[in-house]
Order: C-alpha cells, then sequence, then structure tokens
C-alpha cells in the first residue's frame, strides 16, 4: 500500500503516465485512417461509414465551391479550434502544476495528511485530463476544417488549369 501511495504522490510518476497517454493518443490519430481502410475490407458496415464520411466531406467541399465567402468561415473555425485548443492545453499545464506543488508539499505531513490532501489535489488532475479530452476533440475538428481547406484549394486549382487549357 505504501509504495502505491509513493506513487501516487510522486509528480514523475504522474507526467510519465500522461506522456505515455499522449504519444499514445497521437499514434492512434496518425494509424487510424489506415486501419479504418484495412477494415473497410472486411466490414460492410465499417466500409458503408467510411462511403457516407467520404460523401459528407465532398459534400462539404461542393458547398464552399458554390459559395467560396465560406471559406472564410472555415478558416475562421480553425483559429477558433487552435485557440480552444491552447487554452485547454494551458489548463492542462496549469492542473499539473498546481497538483505538483501540492504533492511536493506533503513530504513534511504525516501519512494521514499525505493522503487526505493527496486526494484533494487529485482534482487539478482530473480536470486535466477532462481538458485533454476537449482539446484532442478540437485538435480533430481543427484537423477537419484544414483538410476542407487543403480539399477547397486543390479543386480550385484543377479548375484554374482548366480554364487555362481551354482557352
Amino acid at each position: 500500500m505504501n509504495a502505491i501511495l509513493n506513487d501516487l504522490l510522486n509528480p514523475s510518476w504522474w507526467i510519465s503516465v500522461v506522456v505515455a497517454g499522449f504519444i499514445v493518443n497521437l499514434l492512434s490519430s496518425y494509424t487510424k485512417p489506415g486501419i479504418d481502410k484495412v477494415w473497410s475490407e472486411f466490414s460492410a458496415t465499417r466500409r458503408k461509414k467510411l462511403e457516407e464520411e467520404t460523401a459528407e466531406f465532398q459534400q462539404e467541399i461542393k458547398k464552399l465551391l458554390d459559395e467560396p465567402s465560406k471559406i472564410y468561415d472555415v478558416k475562421l473555425d480553425v483559429i477558433y479550434y487552435n485557440i480552444r485548443a491552447i487554452i485547454h492545453m494551458l489548463v492542462i499545464l496549469a492542473g499539473f502544476i498546481t497538483s505538483s506543488f501540492v504533492f511536493n508539499a506533503l513530504s513534511q505531513n504525516s501519512e494521514t495528511e499525505k493522503l487526505m490532501v493527496g486526494v484533494v489535489s487529485l482534482l487539478p488532475l482530473f480536470l486535466s485530463f477532462y481538458s485533454y479530452y476537449w482539446l484532442m476533440k478540437y485538435l480533430n475538428r481543427s484537423k477537419y476544417s484544414l483538410s476542407l481547406i487543403r480539399a477547397y484549394a486543390s479543386h480550385k486549382k484543377e479548375a484554374i488549369n482548366k480554364n487555362d487549357i481551354i482557352h
């Protein structure tokens, strides 16, 4: 029991767990599209969902091509999502700093006081994990909006090249 308590009170343990979780989440965001493509070959339901997502994305691009002024809304969305992501990163950092100060302050206290204050000091860590959830959501939305902007630009460039060839 003392070993578990010592681990919970050790800021380096918390930081290493969060760093490992962040790396796993980052890797999963890059490997998910490839896994989806492979999985869609074997699963009809997944294939249908992937086709629906692709059709929805193409529909969004068509809307942007039909009304070019909407691209500014998408660009503002990217800025908004990135600002929100930065805010959540700062909340995460503040939660870890707060928790580490509380953990360090506990070093001179008795075991029961350490446990009581240690449990209370976990609240900023839970807030940090909650902010991490929202951080990932905002980054995914931003990534989607950036994909729309890139696709819009490439479609626009293709249209300009076709007009140059015709004339």
